[in-house]
């Protein structure tokens, strides 16, 4: 019997790598890098998917991969005669979406041929493509419901074989290309555009031409225009109407008239053909705090919309502008939600809030309440210098309070409606000590500001922090539960010395910190340490005196069986599961204490995870409340159960195996919400969350029986749970297969309807009489209580 169920498992698992899961995406859409109009909706590329804003409600309309995008690093956007919008992908693919229905199509003959999209221009009924070695026509097909390439054109006139077009535009009954060597251009009247002699060649060489290098081209009446790195020229044929130097040009668009943005300004084309001299001319003033113009869209003859990118200033966004005498610009515009993509730290609260901290151009602390986000950074109007870095973990501690650690910037402590600060700027942070106000922390020896921390909090409610390469060398600093339960105050912290650190010269090289059952704190060794300390506090953080110290190369202490090679030093991530196991990760692999944590460190052994599924740098290690480990790497996730099996592997929907809805497989940080089963997954292109079965049991559901067991899933049954047994109400029940996958969700009425109509009729969601198996029954209630049951399900 057990070797049927092992093989029961086994099978579910291999099942489950191919099945569907419960994600959502979610992600910033602020960065613009192209815009179109369609029907009065601005519609923005962005690097967190396709976002629509419609300008009279202020709403927005956001497409991502789990919602039909192929992928969300959208590169490029266009249109088409049937009024789907076009993204193109940084992957070369495409999808097309219809902005009434939500209809979603793909378009993949570009897979493999083109791995650049760089502009996408419709011509009545047909759709053109650049990309890194030419032009694409498409054209629509009625047997298909869909576009397909109609011809490649890969070669332009006399310009080398497969070169890369930068932009394209159409005027006066040309197709126009930009390239680095020049604009090449051939009638539309010709059937094949694919024929090289068909296409014209401009360069200095040949023409009036400034500068090969052509950034923009814009179609403007019958009018060409032309940006270069300095020039913009306007040409009608072949013969140039005006030219006038104009560095920086990012974008062009035309409607009544012509216009061009540069990174600060935008510029009208003031052109008249009978009254010339022409001119561009800057239309108001200066855009006063907007940075990082990329895109240039405008509808109608006055309205004007710009697309802004993420800056080191801020975030992007949409801005509006009506042109009258001068020209009133909005303040930019973004979709409510996350605040940045590049997730590097998460963790829940013990309210369910979840703490994102972000990285890249836009970091900052992301909490999410419900289904509201508020932005702690400089894009919501932050100036504090803590948030100009980005956060490298989160605790809690029992007062209600949050506390973030930074890649440079110190801490911060989130209590009551206050924020403190502690770093080298902000005083109120300070400590007093002999008198003076002191930082809490200390800088690196070039660097007295910069303050790379790390955290953890004991049992106890103490917070530790590392402090990476610290100039004092004091690199682990201690808070203790006392001194947070007074508050803010200038009484000092608690530094820890080894006595032994005379011995190591790397002791400040250390990073990730972790207490352990023991309220023993661990610091892993960070970049260029080859050692991790183990402090043993004696239950007193503000007592150094009777601290006991350990040293150790992780290597020196390997299990040869499982470890092949030598191990990391270098700690990304740890985590102690449920069985008191600490596990690490580090850039080549992740091992494990070989029996727990042991009461004496010089016992300590590790055994490496020789067979991790995905990847190799384990960048998150995070435990549910199943004691499941979830392994975050640079190629996806892997979830082994407590019974050493691996259960989930977690890949992007390209992957060639391991599909799912994961944004992206650099995984940074992982963490979960033990009530609600809610899995969040943090990568460099967004965050993920995953509804998943692991949920703690609590509050008053007691045992969930469900009836018949076993059940026969052949239409013949209906399966019902015991409320008696129960003990309570739920509001949702979920029916997933061993191993995780979403079969059914039901109602409360559903499952007790004392007619024939209730209960389970053992039929998923597409009304597909399930295979036999054991499925697993989570039964949840909207303020956190949960069951779980089993029930071993007869095919027909």
């Amino acid at each position: 019997m057990k070797i049927f169920w092992t093989i029961l498992l086994s099978f579910c698992a291999g099942v489950l790598l191919a099945a569907p899961f419960e994600w959502t995406t979610f992600t910033s859409t602020s960065s613009v890098s192209d815009m179109t109009v369609l029907d009065g909706t601005i519609w923005t590329a962005t690097s967190g998917g396709l976002a629509g804003f419609d300008p009279a409600s202020g709403a927005f309309d956001i497409y991502t991969n789990t919602r039909g995008l192929a992928m969300n690093q959208c590169v490029a956007i266009g249109k088409d005669a049937h009024g789907y919008i076009w993204a193109g992908f940084s992957d070369s693919r495409i999808t097309r979406v219809n902005p009434v229905t939500g209809d979603v199509k793909q378009v993949v003959d570009l897979a493999g041929e083109v791995y650049d999209i760089s502009a996408i221009l419709d011509v009545g009924d047909e759709v053109f493509v650049a990309g890194n070695n030419g032009v694409y026509r498409f054209s629509y097909y009625t047997i298909v419901e869909n576009y397909r390439v109609r011809e490649s054109i890969r070669v332009l006139g006399t310009f080398p074989g497969e070169t890369r077009v930068n932009c394209l535009a159409a005027a006066g009954g040309y197709l126009y290309a930009g390239t680095a060597i020049g604009i090449a251009r051939a009638s539309l009247s010709h059937p094949q555009l694919s024929a090289p002699a068909i296409w014209e060649n401009w360069t200095t060489a040949n023409s009036p031409l400034p500068e090969n290098y052509i950034n923009i081209l814009q179609g403007y009446d019958s009018l060409l225009i032309a940006a270069t790195w300095s020039w913009i020229i306007t040409f009608r044929d072949s013969a140039v109407v005006h030219a006038q130097v104009l560095p920086g040009v990012a974008n062009l668009s035309s409607s009544a008239f012509a216009y061009a943005a540069t990174e600060t300004d935008v510029y009208r084309f003031h052109y008249a053909p009978q009254d010339p001299p022409h001119e561009w001319r800057r239309i108001g003033s200066a855009i006063q705090g907007i940075r990082g113009i990329d895109r240039l869209a405008v509808e109608e003859s006055h309205f004007i919309f710009l697309g802004l990118r993420d800056t080191d200033q801020g975030r992007g966004g949409v801005v509006s502008g009506v042109e009258t005498d001068t020209v009133i610009w909005d303040q930019p515009r973004r979709a409510p939600g996350i605040g940045g993509n590049y997730i590097g730290a998460m963790a829940v609260d013990p309210g369910g809030k979840l703490w994102v901290g972000g990285s890249g151009l836009t970091p900052g602390v992301y909490v999410r309440d419900g289904d509201s986000w508020t932005n702690y950074s400089r894009s919501s109007g932050r100036s504090e210098y803590f948030f100009g870095a980005a956060p490298t973990g989160f605790v809690f501690d029992n007062h209600g309070g949050a506390w973030a650690a930074s890649l440079g910037r110190g801490a911060a402590w989130f209590h009551g409606d206050s924020i403190t600060y502690f770093n080298g700027y902000d005083s109120t942070g300070f400590a007093l000590v002999n008198g003076q106000l002191t930082p809490r922390f200390s800088g690196i020896g070039d660097d007295p500001y910069y303050m790379e921390t790390y955290i953890t909090r004991s049992t106890a409610g103490d917070v530790f922090f590392g402090n990476l390469e610290a100039a004092s060398r004091l690199s682990v600093v201690g808070v203790s539960h006392d001194w947070i339960q007074q508050g803010n105050h200038s009484e000092p912290w608690t530094y820890f010395s080894p006595k032994l650190q005379g011995q190591y010269s790397d002791y400040a090289a250390i990073g990730p910190v972790i207490a352990d059952g023991l309220d023993r704190v661990w610091a892993g060794a960070g970049r260029n340490g080859t050692r991790t300390f183990v402090i043993d506090i004696n239950q007193t953080v503000t007592d150094t005196s009777d601290d006991y110290w350990w040293a150790y190369r992780p290597g020196d202490r390997r299990d040869p069986t499982s470890c092949l090679e030598d191990i990391g030093s270098e700690v990304l991530s740890w985590t102690i599961d449920q069985q008191g196991y600490l596990w690490i990760g580090t850039t080549t692999g992740a091992y494990y204490t070989q029996g727990g944590v042991p009461y004496d460190i010089g016992q300590l052994r590790f055994v490496c995870v020789w067979d991790l599924p995905v990847g190799e740098r384990v960048n998150a290690i995070h435990v549910d409340v199943h004691d499941n480990k979830w392994f975050g790497t640079n190629e996806g996730v892997a979830v082994l159960d407590k019974n050493f099996m691996w259960i989930h592997v977690f890949q992007t929907a390209t992957s060639t195996e391991n599909r799912s809805g994961l944004v992206s497989k650099n995984v940074l940080s992982i963490t979960s919400n033990s009530r609600s089963g809610e899995v969040w997954i943090g990568t460099a292109d967004g965050l993920s969350r995953y509804e998943s079965p692991y949920v703690s049991a609590g509050g008053d559901l007691a045992d969930l029986w469900p009836y018949p067991n076993p059940f026969r899933a052949d239409g013949s049954q209906r399966l019902r749970v015991d409320p008696v047994k129960l003990g309570g109400r739920f509001d949702d029940l979920r029916v997933y297969t061993i191993s995780g996958r979403l079969v059914r969700k039901l109602t409360w009425a559903q499952m007790t309807d004392p007619r024939s109509v209730g209960g389970w009729d053992g039929r998923n969601d597409d009304g597909e009489l399930v295979a036999g198996g054991v499925y697993l029954m989570v039964a949840t209630s909207t303020d956190g209580k949960s069951a779980v049951g089993k029930v071993a399900v007869l095919g027909r």
